[in-house]
């Protein structure tokens, strides 16, 4: 007999919703991008062009997306394959981390 929990431990992960922070400031520098949010005391933290890209690309959304979709977008954007960027996923967690993103599941 199965129970809540048996089913929970089976059933496949709903992928994370990534959505950019609403208050974010940058600057762009000759390597990439300086960001931060204004709303809070943080350091600010440099961005590579890739993560530029990938925070960009949930800036202009207008709603949440999974690391799927932002792939494909980037891809729209950049005229690219979605599968050559890859799985995103890493990059969305450490934008998440630092409070530039907001995942949920």
């Amino acid at each position: 007999m199965l129970n809540s929990s048996d089913l929970d431990a089976t059933s496949p992960a709903k992928p994370t919703d990534y959505l950019a922070a609403t208050s974010l400031i940058w600057r762009r520098v000759r390597r990439g991008v300086i960001v931060r949010r204004w709303d809070r005391n943080e350091e600010s933290l440099a961005l590579n062009p890739s993560a530029w890209l990938v925070l960009e690309t949930l800036m202009l959304s207008l709603r949440p997306m999974v690391a799927a979709e932002v792939a494909d977008e980037i891809a729209i954007i950049a005229g690219g394959d979605p599968a050559a960027f890859g799985d995103l996923t890493l990059i969305l967690d450490d934008l998440v981390t630092h409070g530039l993103a907001i995942g949920t599941a």
